[in-house]
């Protein structure tokens, strides 16, 4: 049949100074990188954000146990009238070709821990990574994008929720393969395989996550999961599905 074109745009940040994790195994927590970039329970790989920087994750594996925080922190929490410094500096980032596997005791946990971090980065390219019952698999959050994408991602049995739209607009999301067979938290009910939902910020900044696209995914769920949840009306707003496959 018929199928839709998805491109990916690779953008670098004009002026920006080149930060680059390759080839690196991680075991979380407790371990340390050096060179500013540190790892723990609660932080996961953090890479120092206080400068504008075309950050790279390409090609790494990544172990965790932890039940609360991150597995990599390439973003924010918060926006910038928040935190008032920063936001903004890792935008046009590239996660790529890594593996990520969480076995923190049970195939099920809430979300309170995140796999890529990726909130506040405009037009972040996340692509070619395999992720293995990573709680919060894929995580935007924020910005209004004019590129980049969710794209060629593996999402592989994730306990609370796949790749997670939270006030972000024009985010793309196209040709993954997503596998679920999970149900989740006893309490804490299974969010969806691709979660889109707005945000509203400690000072009130209210963010609705509009102008969504999905195409060309695949969708393999064993029980009754939602595959695309789309949490406010809101959130309709320029959304568009189509060219998926849903088994």
């Amino acid at each position: 049949g018929n199928t839709a074109t998805a491109n990916v745009t690779v953008n670098n940040s004009s002026g920006s100074n080149p930060i680059t994790i390759q080839g690196q195994s991680y075991s979380l927590p407790s371990q340390s990188t050096g060179s500013g970039n540190t790892v723990n329970a609660d932080n996961g790989i953090n890479p120092n954000k206080s400068s504008v920087a075309q950050f790279s994750f390409l090609n790494n594996y990544i172990q965790s146990s932890s039940t609360s925080g991150y597995m990599l922190q390439a973003g924010w929490e918060h926006d910038l009238a928040t935190i008032g410094c920063c936001v903004g500096n890792f935008d046009n980032l590239l996660i790529s070709g890594n593996f990520w596997y969480w076995n923190g005791g049970s195939l099920n946990a809430p979300g309170s821990e995140e796999g890529i971090f990726a909130a506040w980065d405009k037009n972040s390219t996340i692509i070619y990574n395999y992720l293995y019952h990573v709680p919060m698999s894929i995580t935007q959050k924020g910005p209004v994008n004019t590129g980049g994408a969710v794209a060629y991602n593996i999402v592989n049995n994730p306990s609370y929720s796949g790749v997670n739209i939270k006030g972000e607009c024009n985010t793309n999301v196209y040709n993954n393969t997503f596998y679920s067979n999970l149900t989740g938290v006893s309490g804490s009910p299974f969010q969806g395989l691709i979660n889109i939902y707005n945000y509203t910020e400690s000072n009130s900044n209210f963010y609705a996550a509009t102008g969504t696209h999905i195409y060309n995914n695949i969708f393999y769920t064993v029980t009754s999961v939602p595959c695309i949840a789309l949490g406010e009306t809101a959130d309709q707003s320029g959304f568009q599905s189509d060219y998926n496959l849903f088994y």
